[in-house]
């Protein structure tokens, strides 16, 4: 003979501390570019190393300078030594 038992369990769930878990740190999104090292989602621009600018700017002012000297002259010659 077979008896058939049926079981109603009725456990409500109470959260707990550890199951509930709160943002401990902001997540912040980066954006890195080429004109600028990094840009974060808060609107925070890093800048990079200035690096480029610097030995663009060298090269303009050096090219300003040289701009009427002759290549194989010898007045070029003559001021260089």
């Amino acid at each position: 003979m077979i008896k058939q038992v049926n079981l109603l369990v009725k456990e409500y769930f109470q959260p707990t501390q550890s199951r509930i878990s709160e943002k401990l740190v902001d997540v912040v999104g980066v954006d890195l570019g080429v004109k600028t090292l990094a840009t974060l989602s808060t609107s925070e621009v890093f800048e990079g190393t200035k690096s480029k600018r610097k030995l663009e700017y060298k090269l303009s002012r050096l090219q300003y300078f040289n701009r009427h000297k002759v290549r194989f002259s010898r007045q070029l010659d003559k001021n260089s030594t």
